[in-house]
């Protein structure tokens, strides 16, 4: 129970990496806030929680409005009187090419990208500071390192996302704020059914295959399952003792010391890691651990 005592909010907490997180997170203790547009599925990452005999509310937030976000923020605050752990992981998919997209469909997918993490680290950021320190993490994705097809704006948003993270880690590092950003490769959560043809706007969707010798990214070619990430966002956040000699992924797929603040780490889990259930995270906490190897 390593996060005991601890507060967490998660955004996008409602299905997908974010409510895998969120339940990885009470696992280990902490009380969580779930935030998210999806009511339903929100309370039902909440009831799952709390079912396990652990703690955590639903607040029904638009993480592109900044009042939204401040209502939020005070609400936890007022409700568990601090704030350890922000995880900035709501996001949205828009396949259009550059010439079919309208400037609100840009706006709407760089507002939920980019500025939601900006609001919700601007007002979670004094609270941190006043308790001494705390972790925030934002999710990128592959996309962040290269560009893919028919995703402009979605990728423009996770590169910056990636940028964002390493300015803030200047910034905030002062005051024990650490600030990281997770890039999953790809992972089977309903935005990517969708995005692939498998959800309600499958005509909308559906893309012709891209060849394998096409896929430059190495990290393109497996699916992982949401359930490979949680442990690894555990051991980020657990190991205070790597805020300042940290870790990164080197060629092998393990992991050598480096600087952690305001790193972009990509997570391409081994294959024994993407086979896992979301119910044996904990067996993926240690699969992870297994594969890091301190210089």
């Amino acid at each position: 129970m390593k996060l005991a005592g601890k507060v967490a909010i998660v955004t996008g907490a409602a299905s997908g990496i974010g409510r895998a997180s969120a339940i990885a997170f009470a696992r280990e203790g902490a009380k969580v806030l779930v935030v998210d547009r999806d009511e339903e599925n929100g309370q039902a990452t909440v009831a799952t929680i709390c079912d396990e005999g652990n703690t955590a509310f639903f607040l029904r937030a638009d993480v592109s409005s900044e009042a939204e976000v401040s209502q939020a923020i005070e609400a936890v605050t007022a409700r568990w009187g601090r704030i350890d752990v922000l995880f900035n992981n709501a996001g949205i998919l828009l396949t259009k090419s550059i010439e079919e997209m309208t400037g609100d469909e840009w706006d709407r997918v760089m507002n939920v990208n980019v500025k939601a993490a900006f609001l919700a680290i601007k007002h979670v950021a004094p609270h941190m500071r006043r308790g001494g320190g705390g972790a925030i993490l934002n999710t990128g994705s592959i996309a962040s390192f290269t560009g893919q097809l028919s995703t402009p704006v979605y990728s423009a948003s996770k590169g910056a996302i990636a940028l964002l993270t390493k300015s803030l880690a200047l910034d905030l590092g002062r005051d024990h704020i650490r600030v990281n950003c997770i890039c999953p490769g790809i992972t089977d959560t309903p935005m990517l059914r969708e995005h692939l043809g498998h959800g309600a706007e499958r005509g909308a969707y559906s893309r012709p295959p891209v060849p394998r010798s096409h896929r430059r990214h190495p990290q393109s070619g497996r699916r992982g399952t949401r359930g490979a990430l949680p442990g690894l966002r555990r051991f980020h956040r657990h190991h205070g003792h790597l805020a300042r000699s940290g870790w990164r992924p080197a060629g092998s797929g393990r992991v050598r010391r480096s600087t952690l603040k305001g790193h972009v780490l990509r997570v391409g889990p081994p294959a024994a890691l993407c086979q896992r259930h979301l119910q044996r995270d904990a067996d993926i906490g240690q699969l992870f651990r297994g594969h890091l190897h301190p210089q």
